[in-house]
Order: structure tokens, then C-alpha cells, then sequence
């Protein structure tokens, strides 16, 4: 053996522990190093990456972190029955029909109003506004809405349909009659 081949073999084995001084030193760690607390890892170290699937569960983190990976809904808005104190009145002849759901809507926390109930216009009248919805709950576009109707006899009807412009007027159309007008199903994005 001479000089040569003896500092070869050294020379690697001090740059191999460098190499694992220097990353050490920077908040990363050798492989095989026992992890015991969030505290031993440097910020910004750990990537998604670098974290293979599965390895980590639901009950390894923190509550605080699995509220915000997970944060609760908002709360939807509570119904607005039309006709009572503080809410919309209905127009014209227009009423709550009797032993049905009372005419009422909601938005929900993505902004979609709801509405719903039966409503009486107490006789076939043709085309005229029901109700008008608040600002914040009025759609950005006209929407017209197919909605069921009978003579209120219990014999049913054609189909009627409802129009909802941003003014915010729920306007039953000529189509259907006006005796029962079902509001279910109802439905749109608020502008």
C-alpha cells in the first residue's frame, strides 16, 4: 500500500461526515433519527413531499391543525317565514296556503337562497307578484322556475312557473292556476 490508495478511502469517509454534520446542522436529520417532538424539526424542513401516504393519521396531529384541514361549516341562515313580523308581506290577494309548509326561504353559506312552502292567491287571478325577497336574497338574472299548482280541490293542474328577478319580485306566471302553488324546489345563486 502506499501514500495514494491509503488517503483515498479516508478522504471519502471524511466528506461522508461532513455531509451528515452539514445536513444535520441545517434542521434536516440523518436517516434512522428518532423523531420525538414537533420541536426537533426545523420550520420549513418537512414537505408534504417528503412524508410518504399513510404514515401519518388523523390522530397524530394536533386539534388545532385538524380544525384547519377541516374547518366547520357556516351555519345556514334560519327561514324567513313570509308574513310575519319583520319579514316580507305577500302582495295582493296572496296568502299562506292552509296546512301546507308557510311560504318562507333561506341562504345557505355558499349563498344559494332556498325557498319553499304553498301558497293561495284564493282564486285563479293570472300573472301577479306574491312576495318580495329582501336584497342579499335576489338572484343576479331573472329565473323562471317550474312549480306545481292544483284548483286547490285537489284536482291538479298544468305545471305553473315562478319568476324571480333581482328587484326580488316572486311573480306567479298566467301558466298553472293560482288556487295552490307549490314554492318547493326553488332554488338559485344570490347575486
Amino acid at each position: 500500500m502506499n501514500a495514494k490508495t491509503t488517503r483515498r478511502p479516508r478522504l471519502r469517509l471524511v466528506a461522508g461526515v461532513v455531509a451528515v454534520a452539514v445536513a444535520t446542522s441545517s434542521g434536516a436529520y440523518a436517516a434512522g433519527a428518532i423523531v420525538t417532538s414537533s420541536k426537533q424539526i426545523k420550520s420549513g424542513v418537512v414537505n408534504s413531499g417528503d412524508i410518504k401516504n399513510g404514515t401519518i393519521r388523523v390522530k397524530d396531529l394536533s386539534q388545532k391543525t385538524v380544525d384547519t384541514l377541516n374547518p366547520a361549516p357556516a351555519p345556514a341562515d334560519k327561514w324567513h317565514v313570509v308574513g310575519t313580523a319583520g319579514e316580507p308581506h305577500f302582495h295582493g290577494s296572496w296568502f299562506q296556503y292552509p296546512g301546507y309548509e308557510p311560504a318562507s326561504f333561506r341562504k345557505d353559506a355558499d349563498g344559494v337562497v332556498t325557498v319553499r312552502g304553498g301558497v293561495t292567491a284564493g282564486g285563479d287571478i293570472g300573472s301577479s307578484d306574491v312576495f318580495e325577497l329582501p336584497a342579499g336574497y335576489r338572484p343576479a338574472n331573472c329565473s323562471r322556475f317550474v312549480v306545481a299548482t292544483t284548483n286547490g280541490f285537489g284536482t291538479e293542474s298544468e305545471f305553473g312557473s315562478v319568476t324571480i328577478c333581482p328587484d326580488g319580485d316572486v311573480q306567479m306566471e298566467e301558466a298553472g292556476d293560482d288556487r295552490f302553488v307549490s314554492l318547493e324546489g326553488i332554488s338559485f345563486s344570490v347575486s
